[in-house]
């Protein structure tokens, strides 16, 4: 179902910061970097779990509860990650903990671009 290509990407390391932890009081390392492209299939999973139905246009719509409209919104999620924009958020305190804490599908583009999404919206 998640398909994307295997190229490589090096990940920048862009934020360090300690905060507390959501489950403790325990203080812990944190850091933003680019999201490595072998977690894709994660964050596109974390969106269609945690972000669609909290984000209030679309759950104000019942795009959650709706497969199709879930199908589309995956492929025009997908087609947004080609542009490899993606930045996350990771506990540093183990570097082999590919756990992600927090991440954001960024695109960019301008109204001169030439190249638009294609995406296709089914109606529902």
């Amino acid at each position: 179902i998640l398909k994307f290509s295997k190229t490589t990407m090096t990940t920048t390391i862009y934020y360090k910061f300690k905060a507390k932890d959501k489950d403790s009081d325990e203080v812990i390392d944190y850091r933003i970097q680019d999201l490595p492209e072998n977690l894709y299939g994660i964050a596109l999973e974390l969106y269609l779990k945690e972000f669609l139905p909290d984000e209030t246009m679309l759950a104000s719509r019942g795009v959650h509860r709706n497969q199709l409209a879930v199908e589309d919104i995956a492929n025009l999620w997908r087609e947004v990650m080609k542009q490899r924009l993606i930045l996350s958020c990771f506990r540093d305190n183990d570097v082999k903990n590919d756990e992600i804490v927090a991440v954001n599908i960024l695109y960019v583009c301008s109204k001169n671009s030439e190249k638009k999404i294609d995406f296709e919206v089914r109606k529902f």
